[in-house]
């Protein structure tokens, strides 16, 4: 039986590197990511709503509406969905139809003490007929940016 023992690989008393603190930071920076991305959805609509008034609050003669939005916290974008402008006085057909407008942030330039976007426009429709262009020249107002 002694014979059997010295046979056993012996312990040197060192422990091994523990996986737990590493697995804890993995678990705590997944939930976060879940959160943020269950959070973007509660966000929309009482975000949107406050992008469609505060448009509108700072337009004159032009009315915007804004049907869909959705804004990604987990690299801050934001899409806007079916945003249309119409002249107040004419608001048939629309001036623009911005079927998808994307904004988003590049991060390699942030961390670097930059600030760059991108802005992606697909289908964007502009429309101005006489009678609208009749009404932008009679008025005092300048249009400005929308966003």
């Amino acid at each position: 039986m002694a014979e059997q023992r010295e046979h056993l690989p012996r312990t040197t008393g060192k422990k091994l590197p523990s996986s737990r603190p590493l697995l804890w930071i993995v678990g705590i920076l997944a939930s976060l990511a879940l959160v943020l991305y269950i959070a973007s959805y509660f966000i929309d609509e009482p975000l949107r709503r406050l992008t469609e008034k505060e448009m509108n609050q700072s337009l004159k003669g032009y009315s915007v509406r804004l049907p869909g939005l959705h804004l990604r916290l987990i690299g801050l974008s934001i899409t806007l969905k079916g945003l249309t402008v119409s002249q107040d006085a004419h608001p048939e057909p629309p001036v623009a139809r911005f079927p998808n407008l994307k904004a988003s942030i590049h991060w390699r330039e942030v961390l670097s003490g930059k600030l760059v976007a991108e802005m992606r426009l697909d289908e964007l429709t502009l429309h101005v007929n006489l009678k609208q262009l009749r009404t932008e020249a009679a008025s005092k107002e300048t249009m400005r940016t929308l966003v």
